[in-house]
């Protein structure tokens, strides 16, 4: 429930959830860097490098939160760590919510959203980038004081993300999360060339660009 001043935390159901993506132009073709566990088409579209993505947050200073139908405008600041990004969530100064991301060797994972942490960090997109490249993750996730073992299934398509004056190109990200003794979660994530990570969805929980 939100309170009267401010909405609360975002939050999943049963503490566990979440979601990314981007937008871009395609460039020329590349072999793709894979382990054992990943998968592409070579005869798959691809997109060089990941520096179009660049900065992830793309000059974003605010938007629109969807938790359990209701709607949301918040601030967003940005702050940088080496070679991670996190987007934070105000509401009235107030620290709603955080998304971190890590950008490594030229790829980008998902380390934190919505109050869990993934070790190792899921990947979200790596380069040169075929769409279509799935890939496999095996890891804990920590929510809370409390340690999950899961596995994920991660998979690149097309899409595009609405904007107030029409919509702009994105990289879909899709993650099908497996988590022991807790069950299934889909988190998925826009990346749009220069814009960075555009739009989030994870269960009921939705972060976009303001309408």
């Amino acid at each position: 429930m939100y309170r009267a001043v401010r909405p609360p935390r975002l939050r999943w159901k049963n503490r566990i959830n979440f979601s990314i993506l981007i937008g871009l132009s395609v460039l020329g073709l590349g072999a793709v860097g894979c382990n054992d566990s990943d998968q592409h088409d070579p005869s798959a579209p691809v997109v060089a490098k990941v520096d179009g993505f660049l900065p992830l947050d793309g000059g974003q200073t605010d938007a629109s939160y969807l938790v359990d139908g209701t709607v949301a405008d918040y601030t967003l600041k940005v702050v940088k760590s080496g070679d991670k990004t996190s987007f934070e969530a105000l509401s009235h100064n107030d620290l709603v919510e955080t998304e971190t991301y890590l950008v490594k060797d030229s790829n980008v994972f998902l380390c934190h959203a919505l109050g869990e942490d993934f070790h190792d960090p899921i990947p979200l997109m790596k380069f040169p980038l075929r769409i279509g490249d799935k890939y496999e993750w095996k890891g804990t996730l920590t929510s809370g004081r409390e340690d999950f073992k899961g596995t994920a299934t991660v998979d690149t398509v097309w899409d595009s993300v609405r904007m107030k004056d029409g919509s702009l190109d994105a990289v879909k990200v899709e993650i099908d999360l497996r988590i022991e003794d807790v069950g299934t979660r889909r988190l998925s994530f826009w990346f749009v060339n220069g814009r960075g990570v555009l739009r989030t969805e994870m269960g009921k929980n939705v972060r976009e660009p303001k309408h």
